[in-house]
């Protein structure tokens, strides 16, 4: 069979294939000579707003709006460059403003939204040093939707200053609740450490006890104290103190993301809090955790054999899922009323275990 292609030029700089035809035929566009050429710019006018898929499928380019099109390729941009990320978020911005702040938030939301923090960074980024008015605006948000190493996006940005009063306030409050006994925030956890083992980390932990009117020693002193208070799972763990790990108050990623290292440095003690968790005798955390987080600990990837795992070497995933059918999400959309379409085709590999956690059962048809 004889092929020919259409292109569609994307401003002049960008070729796309967006259709493989038939040429020998009827098809529109035949390949006489003189005929050619009118044709084919007619098939180009017909289909040029249409692109190849991964699988080879023809689709539409747009879905005519900006946020729109970047939110259907939000798990793609973890492989995307920084600029690319920016690009596309600018036409969102620009085409809508509010929207397009209000669903960056939803991005990051670790609770209730994407949970996507590289993205999330890279477009904050960009509104600090071009849009420095709406985010000063956010800026004490993006603790409560994301992490407070978030606000590290500030840093070489007209806000930075700003940014690091608003870590100075509340690392202020932390240490006198700390001394009253009081509950205190998270900051101390996500601030850069200074004895860590990543040289970028190091050096941003070193601008930050200057920003703070601190020397190396004292931030680290003020941090290590407030993590030894807030008791952090990875303090203990770092300082090799298992036996001090107090496990119904780890939080549930962290208990999935350190089942195995739990299990291989405190074993007994480890066995005897699952099993009281299976007698309902113990507490479980599942505050901040997906439904596909728990079924990729079972699915495991692409090692299938996990799905033949046996129950105790999944027993911690298996304890999150029933006491997630149980109680339910903390938001608005829950478990109920809901129809899982699954594409179970290989390039759709991670998504495909969002929707059997959806289905509710491992074993979902596809």
């Amino acid at each position: 069979m004889n092929r020919a292609r259409a292109v569609r030029y994307d401003n002049g700089d960008m070729e796309k294939e967006i259709a493989g035809f038939d040429i020998s035929g009827s098809h529109p566009v035949h390949a006489r000579k003189g005929s050619f050429q009118p044709q084919a710019l007619s098939f180009a006018r017909r289909y040029g707003g249409r692109v190849r898929t991964e699988n080879g499928g023809l689709g539409h380019r747009t879905a005519g709006h900006e946020l729109l099109d970047l939110h259907f390729q939000v798990s793609s941009l973890r492989g995307r460059n920084e600029e690319y990320i920016e690009n596309h978020f600018v036409r969102a911005f620009y085409e809508e403003r509010h929207y397009a702040v209000k669903w960056l938030f939803y991005l990051r939301d670790i609770a209730q939204g994407l949970g996507e923090r590289r993205s999330f960074r890279v477009c904050m980024r960009y509104l600090a040093k071009s849009q420095p008015e709406i985010a000063r605006e956010v800026m004490e948000l993006i603790p409560r939707y994301g992490r407070y190493d978030d606000l590290m996006l500030y840093l070489d940005t007209p806000l930075q200053e700003e940014m690091g009063a608003l870590v100075a306030r509340q690392l202020k409050a932390d240490r006198e609740a700390m001394e009253a006994g009081r509950p205190v925030s998270l900051l101390a956890k996500w601030l850069p450490g200074i004895n860590t083992s990543s040289s970028v980390t190091r050096a941003m932990a070193v601008r930050m006890a200057r920003m703070l009117g601190m020397d190396r020693r004292e931030y680290r002193r003020t941090l290590s104290a407030l993590r030894a208070y807030m008791d952090v799972t990875e303090v203990k763990m770092t300082a090799g103190q298992w036996g001090q790990v107090e496990y119904e108050k780890v939080p549930a990623k962290a208990n999935l993301r350190y089942d195995a290292a739990f299990a291989r440095h405190d074993r007994a003690r480890r066995e005897d809090y699952l099993r009281r968790v299976y007698l309902e005798e113990g507490k479980l955390n599942i505050g901040g955790i997906m439904p596909y987080e728990i079924v990729h600990k079972i699915y495991c990837g692409s090692n299938s054999r996990c799905w033949n795992a046996s129950l105790q070497e999944n027993l911690l995933a298996e304890l999150m899922w029933q006491k997630l059918l149980r109680e339910g999400f903390k938001n608005e959309w829950g478990l109920e009323d809901c129809i899982v379409v699954a594409d179970g085709s290989g390039s759709m590999y991670s998504p495909v275990e969002e929707a059997l956690a959806r289905a509710g059962r491992k074993d979902a048809t596809l």
